[in-house]
């Protein structure tokens, strides 16, 4: 390690002149004081590579002693680090007990076999008026010229912390001409017909906007609020505008009851007698509230815990005449918190991606909430967040299917797909570990399938790793492994009508998930694994049979099976899948299966519950497949799907007092991909 300060004293008139060259150049200076031009600690690491052995730390850092190009009371102390290849990345660097009290970390990284150097300039501490973490930089030329431009750059940012923003706006100015390449095509990234004869200025905010990857979004905390409150308003004139088919429900006549019941014992909560798709509906409700928070800064997990007390205070107060719903409030708050989450990064992923018409639409759809503030950001000139920590392409995945059955039922089916990851450089070379307490990972597929015989099928598949535990070793020949550890959660929807008809609603509230990535030779091979703990509402499989048996009635059946055919159920869900890919070809397996078990004892008529009735109902899908990239828009695929399930229903009195119901169907579908 090299380590010095840098000290260098010029008097009043440097000042003045070097404040009046910077007015003339960027319109505006900040005149730092004695007082202000305090000591700024600079680390400077340099990966450690054999083929970067041209370019040594001490010719960077040693010219740095000389004479500052502005005026300091005392310059910085900088220390230069060598990082061998396994421990570089500016995470490890930047949690190194040395590391906590620097202003700044230089992330120096020479690609190899070219003459192009990726600066990294992250900023440890809260600066005035900052509101980016990091900046990355691209530098080319010979080891002297990169050598001589790295200089300059830790001079340029060591005079940001005297000279506020005008040297903000040079180092964002220098960042984006580098990315555009020219002035020409810097100036058609900022065409505005309004302004300058249709070239606008570079505005800090404009600067902000296209080139940092810190994430600069800040809490509105009023805005959530206000916007949670307005939904729930709008869910209670449309409640009360039905007042007369919601009276069926009512049970409470007096608040000071339904208070007692609810809040202080256990009485009032049960299961409610509503329709699927109106239970389904809640889960909607919930991603409201969830992405209101998620939107206005709030993190993954305080989204989740508004989402829950939102959905209780409708529960509670909003139907303060009816007993508050079991099924409702796992739905809306559990269930709407996933599907909240898993929608919320996959728009994110689509806003990043692409800007198409299918990409404003799904992102609109996913995530209508983020539209609506980054347009209202847009008015107050508040800063949105960017797409910090996403890794690279191959791990963050967006599509689009089209697929057609070749085998089984005829059918066409249209489908999305998002895969997020927010775990920077999660395949690149290097030794990590970490926790992540936010948000890593989610996944998002939604399938509509139209039937040429029995109508339409609907397929939503979340899924979500609120807590995560991260580790990778991987060489620089990209061999090794990457793992995530994760608790986290899942939501399963379908509606199906091709060869039997079926409908689950599976809210998995809990459980580890598993990801490995393993690299060797070319080769990668992924595990995925995942088991949960499962709150269902699904139709009972064996009720048909029930009712075709002699002398076989619904009456004395729990009341939403009477009533909807379906039961609320706890289980849970076990999930595996193996791909292993080599080049542009991806051979894939995987499994998934469910158990759930009737609740007894909390229908909302318990008493009028004489028959004893029992549920148990399974399911089992499958699927093996082969995939072929043709290009990095293109893939096609061929994929073998088969789905078993199976219904049981027990009654303690008559004759017969079981019955069981099986089906199972298979599809084979050769599979159009559109890759973001």
């Amino acid at each position: 390690m090299i380590k010095f300060k840098k000290q260098a004293r010029v008097g009043d008139l440097g000042k003045v002149l070097t404040c009046l060259m910077l007015s003339l150049t960027f319109g505006f200076c900040h005149f730092a004081s004695a007082d202000e031009a305090q000591i700024k600690r600079f680390l400077v690491s340099l990966q450690d590579f054999n083929s970067h052995a041209d370019l040594k730390l001490t010719s960077i850092c040693s010219p740095l002693q000389g004479p500052d190009l502005l005026t300091m009371q005392s310059g910085p102390e900088i220390e230069c680090l060598q990082v061998s290849e396994f421990d570089f990345n500016a995470q490890a660097v930047q949690k190194k007990k040395f590391a906590t009290s620097f202003d700044f970390h230089i992330e120096l990284i020479k690609e190899r076999g070219n003459n192009k150097l990726v600066v990294n300039t992250h900023f440890l501490r809260p600066q005035d008026e900052l509101d980016f973490s990091s900046v990355q930089n691209f530098y080319f030329g010979s080891v002297e010229e990169l050598t001589e431009r790295v200089q300059n750059h830790i001079r340029q940012v060591e005079n940001y912390s005297l000279y506020g923003d005008s040297i903000k706006v040079s180092l964002l100015k220098q960042t984006l001409l580098a990315q555009a390449g020219s002035m020409t095509e810097l100036k058609k990234t900022l065409i505005d017909p309004t302004k300058n004869n249709g070239i606008a200025e570079l505005t800090w905010r404009q600067a902000i906007k296209k080139i940092s990857f810190g994430n600069t979004n800040s809490k509105s905390v009023a805005r959530a609020y206000l916007q949670i409150a307005v939904a729930l308003s709008f869910a209670s004139y449309i409640y009360w505008d039905n007042v007369e088919a919601n009276r069926e429900d009512f049970d409470y006549d007096s608040f000071d009851k339904k208070i007692k019941d609810t809040v202080l014992s256990t009485r009032g909560w049960n299961l409610d007698t509503n329709t699927e798709l109106f239970n389904t509906g809640h889960a909607l409700a919930g991603v409201v509230y969830y992405q209101a928070a998620r939107n206005n800064g709030f993190s993954a997990l305080a989204s989740f815990a508004i989402t829950n007390l939102s959905s209780l205070w409708w529960e509670i107060f909003g139907e303060h005449k009816e007993s508050a719903s079991i099924g409702d409030q796992f739905i809306t708050g559990i269930g709407g918190a996933i599907l909240g989450e898993a929608f919320y990064q996959v728009a994110k992923l689509a806003r990043k991606k692409s800007n198409s018409i299918l990409s404003r639409i799904v992102r609109g759809t996913l995530d209508p909430l983020g539209l609506l503030n980054r347009h209202l950001d847009k008015f107050g000139d508040r800063r949105r967040t960017e797409f910090a920590g996403m890794t690279d392409e191959d791990f963050n995945r967006i599509e689009t299917t089209l697929a057609k059955s070749v085998n089984g039922q005829e059918g066409y089916k249209f489908g999305l797909m998002g895969d997020v990851l927010n775990i920077e450089n999660y395949g690149a070379p290097g030794i990590e570990t970490g926790i992540m307490v936010d948000l890593a990972a989610a996944s998002v597929l939604i399938e509509a399938t139209k039937n040429k015989l029995n109508g339409s099928d609907l397929r939503v598949l979340t899924q979500v790793a609120w807590l995560s535990y991260y580790k990778k070793k991987i060489n620089q020949k990209s061999e090794g492994y990457a793992a995530l550890l994760s608790v986290g959660g899942e939501v399963d929807y379908v509606n199906q009508n091709s060869e039997f008809k079926d409908y689950h609603l599976n809210v998995s509230m809990f459980g580890p998930q598993i990801r490995l990535d393993g690299f060797i030779r070319g080769i990668r091979i992924r595990v995925e694994a995942a088991v949960y703990a499962d709150f269902v509402m699904i139709k009972s499989l064996a009720l048909p049979e029930f009712d075709s048996a002699p002398s076989r009635t619904r009456e004395g059946l729990q009341s939403h099976v009477r009533k909807q055919g379906h039961h609320f159920a706890f289980g849970a869900t076990q999930k595996l899948r193996l791909a292993l890919s080599y080049r542009d070809w991806t051979g894939y397996v995987g499994i998934r299966q469910f158990q759930a078990h009737s609740i007894e004892g909390q229908d909302r008529f318990q008493s009028q519950v004489t028959q004893g009735d029992k549920y148990v109902d399974k399911k089992s899908r499958s699927e093996v497949g082969l995939r072929y990239d043709i290009s990095s828009s293109a893939a096609v695929s061929l994929r073998r799907e088969n789905i078993n399930r199976r219904g049981t229903m027990s009654v303690s009195s008559g004759s017969p007092n079981s019955f069981v119901t099986t089906k199972e169907s298979s599809r084979t579908w050769i599979e159009f991909h559109h890759k973001w």
